[in-house]
């Protein structure tokens, strides 16, 4: 069984998801700062969950609940995530500017969070002893 997508779907595809975000953005776009600011840390709260989601599906290869050690990890991602965006700015300077100044601040605080967010985890695992058991990491 074949499928099969014309330009025609795809156009009104296009067309359709055109108008979803017209009309969210309207509202969006009248809320005050501070409520855009709030949406906006949600939203990256929400995508830490995810990445850590989508990581453990990556190495274990079936999607897991996220309980226990698991869920200390999303609860981590945020912890490290968040403040590091706050002290950068990226709250006040995206909603102003989309620049390439802006590109390179939430450039700079991803780096930050993925270097600090690892070393935690291999600190954790460390001195957890597990690294035998982690095979997608080695000890030097």
């Amino acid at each position: 069984m074949e499928f099969h997508i014309d330009s025609c779907q795809i156009s009104y595809g296009i067309y359709t998801v055109k108008i979803f975000l017209s009309r969210l953005g309207v509202p969006v776009l009248a809320m005050p700062r501070i409520a855009k600011r709030i949406v906006a840390v949600v939203v990256d709260a929400g995508l830490c969950v995810l990445t850590v989601w989508l990581a453990y599906y990556l190495r274990l290869g079936e999607f897991v609940i996220l309980t226990g050690n698991a869920m200390w990890a999303a609860g981590i991602s945020i912890l490290i995530a968040l403040p590091i965006f706050i002290i950068l700015g990226l709250y006040r300077a995206i909603f102003r500017y989309s620049g390439w100044p802006a590109l390179l601040a939430v450039a700079k605080a991803v780096a930050i969070y993925s270097l600090l967010y690892f070393y935690y985890l291999w600190g954790l695992l460390a001195h957890l002893h597990v690294f035998g058991w982690v095979r997608s990491m080695t000890t030097f």
